[in-house]
């Protein structure tokens, strides 16, 4: 290990010296046939001294990434911030040194260099306080990196070392080295007691809470709460809009939030995350905000575009929901109603023409079915469309994602009338949510997820409990009822409660408050 270290930094070095500019050497080493990719996270927290950074788990078995510390940094501000990025990372894959060792396969999906991140979902509204000093685009490629390539395949760690033209090529190699070893002795220690990241089943009987109609934990009588009367009032105007021609659809989202009343582990919930349903991408980034530590964690169950290859493109078209039922039959016949709901086919079939417009420059060929699925999660059912291509030369995934940001499934239609739209009434600064999260490798395989089922936790400076600002969307069409949309939103909500409780963050009090909630409907 420390040999192949050396020599990657020590021709780093020599470039960086003949440059004059920064360089990174990035080493990819084998670690096993299989480890558990779960929760084994905290003893490598215990064992670095330091939190992971990233964790971002591809649904259905496809790759899984833990990184720690930060060897490069890729921000980006304004509407450009997707081309900045892919520009800026292009360059550093250019000049870096990447090596291969000890008879590692080059290329594996998220080995090597991998920038990890978040976009923010729109740069041209104003930055509320839990967001700022978050830029628009906030990537970092870690100083190690574990990667499950699946969750039967081999086990890669990527050593990624800063080289600058004064950098002691000596001291560099030790500390990397150190790093390294340390984390592997930790794998080794965690391996024969920790799961891993395959999750519970994306299908089989929902939780019995579930039920025949929409329930939620914050649902409450109507009229009684300031806060739902705003919700209604908002989806009013979007309706009014909507049946005045302005606009097909808009997706109003709202946010909640709640401070935990049980101790904070980040370990523990490494391994709520890891327990998630496994149709869902999983991700938590750790980031400082003007507010103090912060990290952004969720499930979500929109694939935006996954590339391999830097050809092979897979997208989803996800819209339309409906409530799991707390029986089989039961939630048999709340999946083939919204099969045939007119309403909630329309919306999907906006999401579905939207993409195929979006991909139709960027892509060589282009497979799309004709009707959708049903993808079943825990407490929510929807329509769901996979949709397959190939890129043209020269592009990329970055490129895809800038075309498909922002979807009508979060968004609206048409795109810039709905954006319009939320900016003059959407009372909330949206940050990360429902924008692109995810990564991509030298090379050119990536995955990017609609960031939706997230929650943003952070802990001020000065200490405190932590707080957790948990969002929700629903799409709101021209027959959308303000009630039914609020309990929607609260449905959607339960998925974060649910993983902050598993984390143990939502403590007795927090439990009898949603308690008493649920008992005033």
């Amino acid at each position: 290990m420390e040999e192949t270290i050396g020599r990657a930094v020590q021709t780093a070095a020599s470039r960086a010296r003949q440059t004059g500019r920064p360089v990174l050497a990035s080493v990819v080493l084998p670690l096993a046939d299989r480890l558990p990719g779960g929760a084994w996270a905290a003893a490598a927290c215990e064992a670095l001294g330091s939190e992971p950074r990233v964790v971002m788990v591809a649904p259905d078995g496809g790759p899984a990434l833990v990184g720690f510390g930060v060897a490069w940094q890729l921000t980006a501000e304004g509407p450009e911030r997707f081309e900045t990025v892919r520009r800026d990372f292009s360059r550093l894959a250019a000049s870096a040194v990447r090596i291969a060792g000890d008879s590692a396969q080059d290329g594996e999906p998220g080995t090597g260099l991998v920038a990890a991140g978040a976009f923010r979902f729109d740069p041209e509204r104003p930055v509320d306080p839990g967001w700022e000093g978050i830029p628009d685009a906030a990537f970092v490629v870690p100083r190690l990196l574990l990667t499950w390539v699946a969750p039967s395949g081999p086990v890669y760690l990527t050593v990624n070392v800063p080289v600058r033209p004064d950098t002691d090529v000596e001291t560099a190699v030790a500390r990397a080295s150190t790093e390294a070893r340390a984390l592997v002795r930790a794998m080794q220690v965690a391996h024969p007691i920790e799961p891993t990241w395959e999750g519970e089943g994306p299908e089989g009987q929902a939780p019995a809470a579930a039920g025949r109609r929409w329930e939620a934990d914050h649902v409450v009588p109507d009229g009684k709460d300031a806060e739902v009367r705003r919700w209604q009032a908002r989806v009013g105007l979007a309706v009014q809009a909507i049946r005045q021609g302005s606009l097909d659809k808009v997706v109003l989202a709202r946010s909640e939030e709640v401070r935990a009343t049980g101790p904070f582990d980040l370990r523990q919930l490494v391994r709520a995350l890891a327990g998630q349903c496994s149709s869902s991408a999983r991700f938590l980034l750790s980031f400082g905000t003007a507010r103090g530590q912060g990290w952004w964690v969720g499930a979500s169950p929109e694939v935006l575009a996954a590339c391999r290859a830097g050809t092979e493109l897979r997208t989803v078209a996800l819209a339309g929901s409906a409530p799991r039922g707390a029986t089989p039959q039961e939630d048999a016949a709340l999946g083939e109603s919204l099969l045939a709901n007119p309403k909630q086919q329309a919306e999907h079939r906006w999401v579905v023409e939207a993409v195929r417009e979006a991909l139709a420059p960027l892509a060589a060929s282009l497979e799309v079915p004709q009707s959708p699925r049903l993808l079943k999660l825990p407490y929510v059912q929807h329509l769901c469309t996979p949709i397959t291509s190939r890129l043209r030369p020269g592009r990329s995934l970055l490129d895809v994602v800038a075309a498909l940001h922002p979807t009508p499934a979060v968004g609206g239609h048409p795109r810039e009338a709905a954006l319009r739209w939320l900016r003059e009434h959407e009372d909330l600064d949206r940050g990360w949510y429902a924008a692109p999260v995810g990564w991509w490798d030298a090379a050119g395989n990536g995955e990017f997820w609609v960031a939706i089922r997230s929650a943003r936790l952070w802990v001020d400076d000065g200490g405190g409990p932590i707080r957790a600002t948990l969002f929700a969307g629903c799409g709101i069409v021209a027959d959308s009822d303000p009630h039914d949309e609020w309990v929607e939103s609260a449905l959607k909500l339960r998925a974060m409660r649910q993983l902050l409780a598993q984390a143990g963050l939502l403590g007795k009090a927090e439990k009898e408050e949603v308690g008493a909630r649920r008992a005033a409907i």
